[in-house]
């Protein structure tokens, strides 16, 4: 019988709207970043919405759990997007935040930079699209999902 044990850090950070839970990534060399993924950043764009400039998000009572990536703007797949993209809804407009625990020996600030895709065809809804060392930076990393 094989046993795995998978431990997890879990992070807290207040916001405007409320309090958002991520999680604590190793991402090798000594090194690990904080994750929030699936912050709404703007109230849902359905209905009356649908077609405006997007709206303040609704405050939250209580840890609002950010531990997975948002759902992607509906758009036409093609048959393997089927299977392997997340979900797709209306309510598409989220913030991914990557953020790395350690202090850079070059600089006390930590740089802060958008990392955003804009791509007819695919969508940032999975970790495995996003560029595996823009993470291991001394940046916080914001990504933004959009319609």
């Amino acid at each position: 019988m094989i046993r795995l044990i998978v431990e997890f850090c879990f992070c807290k950070v207040r916001t405007r709207y409320g309090i958002v839970e991520g999680f604590r990534l190793d991402i090798g060399a000594g090194k690990e970043v904080d994750l929030f993924l699936g912050i709404p950043f703007a109230a849902p764009p359905v209905g009356e919405l649908r077609f405006q400039k997007p709206q303040p998000p609704g405050h939250w009572d209580g840890v609002r759990r950010c531990v997975a990536f948002g759902p992607r703007a509906p758009q036409a797949d093609f048959f393997w997007e089927r299977i392997t993209l997340g979900r797709k809804s209306e309510d598409c407009l989220y913030l991914n935040v990557f953020s790395p625990t350690w202090k850079s020996d070059e600089d006390e600030v930590l740089k802060s930079f958008l990392y955003s895709t804009i791509n007819f065809h695919y969508s940032l809804d999975s970790i495995g699209t996003i560029d595996e060392h823009v993470p291991v930076t001394e940046y916080i990393i914001p990504n933004i999902e959009f319609r």
